[in-house]
C-alpha cells in the first residue's frame, strides 16, 4: 500500500512540475539561475523571507487558533526539519545541504537531539567499560535513571526555546 501511495504522490509532484515548467519555461543553464519560488514572474526575483513568513502565517491562521499560529515561523519549520533529519540518522553534511545552511555552525545550533536520544547516548556512555589511562583511576559512576535525564533535558530544551523566541521577538520589535 505504501509503494502505491508513494507512486501516486510522485506522479502528482511530476504533474505539478510539468504545469510549472509550461507556465514558466526555464531551460538549460537558466534553470540554475532562476529560483523555484519567486515574488515576480516577470523578473523572477527570489521570494523574500518576509513573504514566505507572511504566506505561512496566512496558512497557519486558516487552520490554527491565533495563539497557536503565532508560535510558528518559517524558521521554526527549518529547525524542526533539521531535528527530524538528525533523529532519522541523516549525515550532518546532508542536513546542512537540505536545510540550505551555509555553514556547519547553523547545524550545531539548530539540529537538536531529541531528549530520549540524548538520554540513550548518556546511558550507553555510562554502561561502557573504559580502560584508557585517562579514566582508569576515576570511580565508576552510580546508575542513573534515564527518566530523570529526559525530564531534565526536556526542561532545559523548553527554556532554550523560550529564550530563542524572546530573542526573536525582541529583534523583530527593534
Amino acid at each position: 500500500m505504501t509503494n502505491e501511495r508513494e507512486n501516486k504522490e510522485t506522479l502528482k509532484t511530476r504533474e505539478r512540475e510539468q504545469r510549472l515548467e509550461l507556465r514558466f519555461p526555464c531551460r538549460g543553464t537558466r534553470r540554475h539561475l532562476i529560483p523555484l519560488f519567486f515574488d515576480n514572474a516577470a523578473t523572477f526575483r527570489p521570494m523574500s523571507h518576509a513573504t514566505v513568513d507572511h504566506l505561512l502565517g496566512l496558512l497557519l491562521h486558516a487552520f490554527l487558533p491565533e495563539a497557536d499560529a503565532a508560535k510558528y515561523s518559517f524558521h521554526s519549520f527549518r529547525i524542526g526539519f533539521a531535528c527530524s533529519l538528525l533523529a532519522a540518522g541523516c549525515p550532518p553534511a546532508t542536513i546542512q545541504a537540505l536545510a540550505r545552511w551555509r555553514s556547519a555552525e547553523s547545524l550545531e545550533v539548530y539540529a537538536r537531539l531529541n531528549p530520549s536520544d540524548y538520554a540513550a547516548w548518556v546511558s550507553k556512555a555510562l554502561s561502557q567499560r573504559t580502560d584508557s589511562i585517562t579514566t582508569r583511576r576515576l570511580p565508576r559512576p552510580p546508575p542513573i535513571d534515564e527518566s530523570i535525564i529526559v525530564a531534565s533535558f526536556s526542561a532545559a530544551s523548553s527554556l532554550f526555546d523560550k529564550a530563542e523566541r524572546s530573542l526573536s521577538d525582541a529583534q523583530l520589535s527593534a
